[in-house]
């Protein structure tokens, strides 16, 4: 599909380029290579998941139209795509991309994750504010309230459900991508560029607007957390957490409509905001970025490719669907 002469991706890449033989530090895939191929991929993880959903959908909604309204429905078609479609497409495609050099895992003491999760939480609620306004914006534009899919799906379904997949399996799936796959492939051309790639790649695969902000600043905050230990697992916690407070909890408090525990959550979201601002604030100084092991001359190579392009543009698309509906 891929192999061959000049194909759709804009490319020149022949299987040779990709045999485990050609992985040796000096001898590395041309990095506009590796880049495009590793956008693509993305690419096409997205465009599988959107086009199984799809389809199992409109299947559904020929035969068996019921379904769709059961409080299951929307997070069992979101682990279908994402979970049994696009992960193991993902995973196939990167699969080609060399690893980068392996390192020591460092340990992580219980205050210094507790502070990271203060820093997650102050970061989320900061960077929501702007995806907020531009909703805001963009409704007063249209003349109509923009859609947030994620919330009409978490107010639609039952809280085992959002627990279930919202909490657990989804960030756990999405960490093992944008973590533990694409950040271990794309480390070796240096720590911002993964964290800003990662991080940006995480924000647009949630194809909404509401999301994009806020999910794009804790993708790199995950990224750097992951460098810097050197493992997935804090992150996969922290991400964990994160979803259980704002998919489960906040949820759960609000429906029970008792004042003293929307009260007691107010309170504590902000006491964590502020908390975590001014750890923000003390750690800036401490943040440490590492040079690559391959250098790139220019950012282009990275960021203007055929495959990223395809992938922006998809995404993109996605975004004003869900707007315009």
């Amino acid at each position: 599909m891929i192999y061959g002469n000049e194909d759709f991706m804009g490319e020149n890449l022949h299987e040779e380029d990709f045999r485990e033989e050609n992985f040796r530090e000096d001898n590395l895939p041309e990095p506009r290579k590796v880049w495009n191929w590793v956008w693509f991929s993305l690419f096409f993880m997205a465009f599988a998941i959107l086009l199984s959903e799809n389809g199992i959908n409109q299947l559904v909604i020929y035969l068996v139209p019921q379904i769709g309204n059961t409080d299951w429905y929307v997070w069992a078609l979101t682990a279908i795509g994402v979970v049994g479609i696009g992960f193991p497409v993902f995973y196939f495609l990167m699969k080609r991309v060399p690893d980068s050099k392996h390192r020591t895992i460092e340990k992580m003491h219980f205050s210094q994750f507790l502070g990271l999760f203060f820093i997650c939480t102050a970061a989320m609620y900061l960077s929501n504010i702007v995806g907020l306004l531009v909703n805001q914006i963009i409704a007063f534009i249209k003349g109509a309230e923009v859609i947030n899919p994620i919330e009409e799906a978490i107010s639609s379904s039952n809280i085992i459900f959002i627990f279930l997949y919202g909490a657990v399996l989804g960030p756990i799936i999405e960490e093992l991508i944008f973590r533990k796959i694409l950040l271990n492939k794309v480390r070796r051309y240096g720590d911002w560029t993964a964290i800003i790639m990662t991080g940006l790649a995480f924000g647009l695969f949630h194809m909404n607007l509401a999301q994009f902000f806020y999910a794009t600043v804790l993708g790199m905050i995950f990224a750097y957390i992951t460098i810097r230990t050197n493992t997935v697992r804090y992150a996969i916690y922290l991400h964990i957490l994160i979803n259980f407070s704002g998919s489960t909890v906040a949820p759960f408090v609000i429906a029970s409509k008792n004042d003293g525990m929307v009260m007691m959550f107010l309170l504590w979201t902000m006491v964590s905001v502020i908390i975590g601002i001014i750890l923000i604030i003390r750690s800036i100084k401490k943040i440490r970025i590492e040079k690559g092991e391959v250098e790139i001359s220019h950012k282009t190579i990275i960021f203007l490719n055929p495959g990223m392009i395809c992938f922006t543009l998809l995404c993109i698309a996605q975004m004003v669907y869900v707007i315009l509906q």
